[in-house]
């Protein structure tokens, strides 16, 4: 679906939803990310400057998250942005297509609201409410150019206190080796069963 229905006018009511699979297909933009991996951007073809995209862009961002934040009674969320090129070539044939990128800052700690670091801002406290959560999927990796930065200590340390179910995320690809916060997070879940690699295709 595209992204602008994925995001309600009004609260979702499906309020005890367990299992919540998203593909959204209006991704990045090479003139504004030509990486294709440093973030989640619109297709802009018809955009205004880029600060007002930048800003309606967060705003929509923000409603997602508050949405999936309300639904408390997840336990599996697969979360998917699927890329489109300038030329409207959707690059499907790509099985992993959906890790190139994220949705932008959904599971990092908010820094603006401190002051710390750089003062980024995240999203990742409005998932609070989401302490069933077993299994994370989808566009939610931890190697992108802006998450090897932004996606760390922190955010670990707050998984583990709200996020004590979870047992799948998606943070890694399956060659590539943990870092501390995250097998320091796998050491804290119950049991410690939490995989954090994708599996291979």
């Amino acid at each position: 679906m595209r992204f602008e229905d994925a995001v309600a006018a009004i609260p979702w009511r499906c309020a005890r939803l367990k299992q919540l699979e998203i593909t959204t297909t209006d991704m990045t933009v090479p003139e504004l990310h030509p990486s294709c991996r440093t973030g989640f951007m619109f297709d802009t073809t018809d955009a205004p400057p880029r600060n007002t995209a930048i800003k309606s862009r967060s705003h929509r961002l923000k409603q997602l998250y508050q949405q999936l934040g309300s639904l408390v009674e997840l336990t599996h969320i697969d979360l998917r942005t699927t890329l489109i090129e300038n030329a409207g070539y959707l690059m499907a044939n790509d099985p992993k297509v959906h890790r190139r990128t994220n949705f932008s800052a959904m599971l990092n700690w908010d820094d603006a609201a401190d002051g710390t670091i750089k003062g980024a801002a995240g999203y990742l406290h409005l998932l609070g409410d989401l302490t069933k959560l077993r299994d994370l999927q989808g566009s939610v990796s931890a190697t992108t150019k802006v998450t090897k930065v932004a996606k760390s200590w922190p955010e670990a340390r707050w998984m583990a206190d709200l996020w004590s179910n979870l047992e799948v995320a998606e943070f890694l690809e399956a060659a590539e080796e943990p870092r501390r916060e995250f097998l320091w997070l796998q050491s804290q879940s119950k049991g410690g069963k939490l995989t954090v690699p994708v599996p291979q295709v």
